[in-house]
C-alpha cells in the first residue's frame, strides 16, 4: 500500500503541475477527476488483489505437511510450490524433518551454499555437476531419503500445485 500511495502521489503531482500551467482551477478539476476515477475503480480492484479468501496455498501446504513421509526430500520447482512450504517450515517451525529443495535453483552457487548451511545433513553434489537435471539426479543418488515432488499445473495466472510421493522414489 505504501508503494501504491507513493506512485499515486507522484502521478497526481505530475498531473497537477501540468494542469496548473493551464489555469489554477484546472488543477483542482484534474485532481477531482483523478480521484473520482480512482474511487470508482477501487471496489472492482480490491477483490481481484485481496488474497485473504484464497485458500489454495494453505491447503497445498497442509497436504504436504500431512502426507510427506518422515525425513522426506521435497523437490519443488517454482515460487508457487516453494514459498508456502518455506513459510511453514522456517516461519512456523512445522515439519523440520523435511528437506525442501527447489530443483530449478540447483544451478546457482548461492543456492547450493544456502542448502548446505540450512541442511548440513544433506549430501550435496559437487559444484561441477552439469545441468539442473544432472544436479538433481546426483542429489537423489547421494541422499537415501523418501522423495516427494510438487508439480505446477494450470495457467500461469491461475496455477495449481500437485504433490505426490511416488512409491518408486520412497
Amino acid at each position: 500500500y505504501l508503494g501504491l500511495a507513493w506512485w499515486l502521489a507522484l502521478g497526481l503531482r505530475a498531473v497537477l503541475s501540468w494542469a496548473e500551467k493551464l489555469q489554477p482551477r484546472s488543477a483542482l478539476f484534474a485532481a477531482g477527476v483523478l480521484l473520482l476515477v480512482w474511487a470508482t475503480r477501487l471496489p472492482a480492484i480490491i477483490p481481484e488483489v485481496d488474497a485473504r479468501g484464497d485458500r489454495r496455498a494453505a491447503e497445498y501446504t497442509a497436504q504436504v505437511l500431512r502426507d510427506a513421509p518422515p525425513d522426506a526430500l521435497i523437490l519443488t520447482s517454482r515460487d508457487h510450490d516453494s514459498f508456502p512450504l518455506w513459510y511453514a517450515q522456517y516461519g512456523l517451525g512445522r515439519r523440520p524433518d523435511l528437506r525442501l529443495v527447489v530443483v530449478s535453483l540447483g544451478q546457482f552457487d548461492w543456492y547450493r551454499r544456502s542448502l548446505g548451511y540450512t541442511y548440513p545433513d544433506l549430501s550435496l553434489p559437487p559444484d561441477d555437476v552439469g545441468d539442473t537435471w544432472a544436479w538433481e539426479a546426483e542429489l537423489l543418488a547421494r541422499n537415501a531419503r523418501p522423495v516427494c515432488r510438487t508439480e505446477i499445473v494450470g495457467e500461469d495466472d491461475e496455477p495449481a500445485v500437485r504433490f505426490h510421493c511416488r512409491p518408486s522414489e520412497i
